[in-house]
């Protein structure tokens, strides 16, 4: 939560015990390092009610919600996958992956909410399945699409149930992308994925499947692993509970995208940086120095890229036009 909130939380709760509990909301006013009385303070004024971003919040947890089962049914489906390859000492969990988001719905919902919409017009509710399989079975846009309509118009009624006529909208009230944009990093977290791209609909890369099943409002997520070399990194400073980290590393990747994974997985909350061998092929043979764990190595740049070698497992780090070698796995 934002520390912001919760010192308002606790804020108004002090004032509106105030008149029962006086001492109690000094006392709580004093941690706070309130300079005046409590009882000098007015009482607490509610503002305008902001629906569009109670709306957004909702959007926000539904989303994460079906993110989390289209991420549990990928990995289930890889599981089952009697011609997957397993590669030794890498699994084979995605590690990157795409929110596709519809700026319109495909042309046969749309239809069905067009007509749905009308109807509710008329008598301010939707009539029954049989008088809507009837009004849809009569047009033409909707004659390849029949097994698909009534499941669709049946998650509308329920929508329209609990929001009225707002679940007929064709549109949401906010901007998609950037309530999934400014969240990406608890997404990435929540998934234990280490990058997330969204992309919209019409983008020439999404699949006419994918196109299908998204709609405004119900963004889809897929999944998938981007191939890397593993890299080791070690810690070398004693009497620290970090050891060793094995991290995938992939073309493009910076040091520190590198390193923010490193934070992420092991939970270090110090600041952490990143070593290399000036010498990869001999100074990773010596022995290391106990007084001085920096000889022989160099800092890398948190802006540097790694480049990767897939087929020969070579690992390379670009730092301008430079291209020098780190060690192969």
């Amino acid at each position: 939560m934002h520390r912001d909130l919760i010192l308002r939380f606790i804020e108004i709760q002090m004032l509106l015990i105030s008149p029962i509990c006086p001492h109690v909301a000094e006392h709580v006013g004093r941690l706070l390092n309130k300079e005046s009385s409590i009882l000098q303070s007015s009482w607490p004024e509610a503002s305008d009610v902001d629906e569009i971003i109670l709306n957004a919040s909702c959007y926000l947890m539904e989303c994460a919600h079906s993110f989390r089962i289209f991420y549990k049914n990928h990995t289930m489906s890889i599981a089952k996958s009697k011609t997957k390859i397993k590669q030794e000492g890498i699994d084979q969990k995605p590690n990157e992956g795409i929110i596709w988001i519809a700026k319109s719905f495909p042309p046969w919902q749309h239809a069905v909410l067009t007509t749905l919409s009308e109807m509710y017009k008329e008598k301010k509710e939707l009539p029954d399945n049989k008088a809507i399989s009837v009004k849809l079975g009569s047009l033409d846009v909707l004659k390849k699409h029949m097994k698909k309509v009534m499941p669709f118009v049946q998650a509308v009624k329920e929508k329209v149930e609990k929001k009225g006529a707002a679940a007929l909208n064709m549109t949401s009230d906010f901007d998609e992308f950037s309530v999934l944009n400014g969240v990406r990093n608890y997404l990435c977290n929540t998934l234990d994925l280490e990058h997330i791209d969204i992309k919209y609909t019409d983008d020439n890369l999404c699949p006419e499947k994918t196109k299908e099943e998204c709609c405004p409002g119900a963004p889809y997520m897929s999944f998938y692993k981007k191939p890397g070399v593993m890299m080791s990194i070690v810690n070398p400073v004693q009497g620290s509970g970090y050891f060793t980290s094995y991290i995938l590393i992939k073309q493009g990747d910076t040091v520190q995208k590198v390193l923010d994974i490193v934070l992420r997985n092991e939970r270090v909350k110090t600041e952490i940086n990143l070593w290399k061998f000036k010498n990869p092929l001999v100074d990773c043979r010596k022995l290391p120095a106990i007084d001085n764990i920096k000889q022989d190595k160099e800092k890398l740049s948190p802006s540097a890229t790694f480049s990767v070698d897939c087929e020969k497992n070579e690992i390379f780090l670009m730092e301008g036009d430079t291209k020098i070698f780190i060690g192969s796995h």
